[in-house]
């Protein structure tokens, strides 16, 4: 029987819901530690840096504290490398779930992007709160923009994931360089920097990279003036928007390929 777009729309709901479900069980659901394991895995991040930068005697550019100054960079950048590496193996992972007729890869893809996001953001939220329990000071003046900014740095990895899924399902090589090439990007997305302490040459260079711009977007939002005025805002929008719609277009054309990895 033909369903009417509402109820299409309300499949498609209880769909993502029950694979967020299932997704957030298989996950850690499995280990003693279970979701402890996120909040390990940040805080080791955080404290590893944060001694580097102390023994070093750095401070960030612009007063903001700095296990905040880290946490913006950490956040975002799991945010975009843990989508990108689950929805790369979000259907291949339960390939058993497509013989139900409701259930489609961008199904899987979705279900996983929406779990990691909402995951780094709740971390995000524990570590905000214990940093303000243990003294330090500092306001989030522009929540709308931090938001934004989750939200764009989330939809940003799922379109690199899903262009890279699509070409995984031709080129099953990239599977392995793509673990290899953001190891690299790490450095270069001012995880544990910003481009304004490099030279202005070089700073201008890692501008062009739009997890930093993310990064630094959503330091932004806890001062009261941007720490770089070279944010791109329209090029990261636009490259977005873009990749977001050239991922749907790779998932649509190759998914008969994807349900086959």
């Amino acid at each position: 029987m033909n369903e009417t777009f509402p109820q299409a729309i309300d499949t498609q709901r209880r769909v993502l819901w029950a694979l967020c479900l299932r997704e957030i069980h298989g996950k850690h659901g499995k280990t003693k530690l279970g979701y402890l394991w996120e909040i390990i895995k940040t805080g080791f991040g955080l404290a590893v840096f944060w001694a580097i930068r102390a023994l070093a005697r750095a401070q960030t550019p612009s007063g903001l504290p700095m296990p905040v100054f880290l946490l913006m960079g950490f956040t975002s950048w799991y945010i975009f490398s843990e989508i990108i590496s689950k929805t790369m193996v979000a259907v291949s992972s339960n390939r058993a779930l497509l013989t139900f007729p409701q259930i489609f890869p961008l199904d899987l893809i979705l279900a996983s992007a929406i779990v990691s996001w909402v995951t780094e953001v709740v971390i995000m939220g524990i570590f905000l709160g214990l940093f303000q329990a243990m003294g330090y000071h500092f306001q989030c003046i522009d929540p709308v923009t931090l938001l934004a900014e989750l939200l764009g740095v989330g939809f940003f990895g799922l379109g690199c994931g899903l262009v890279l899924a699509s070409l995984n399902s031709y080129l099953r090589v990239i599977e392995k360089l793509v673990p290899m090439v953001l190891r690299i990007l790490f450095f270069a997305s001012g995880v544990f920097f910003s481009p304004s302490q490099m030279a202005p040459g070089f700073g201008n260079i890692l501008m062009w990279n739009p997890v930093l711009n993310f990064i630094e977007l959503a330091r932004g939002t806890f001062l009261y003036h941007t720490p770089s005025s070279d944010i791109k805002i329209l090029f990261i929008a636009c490259l977005t928007v873009s990749l977001m719609a050239f991922g749907l277009l790779l998932e649509r054309y190759t998914r008969s390929r994807l349900s086959l990895l």
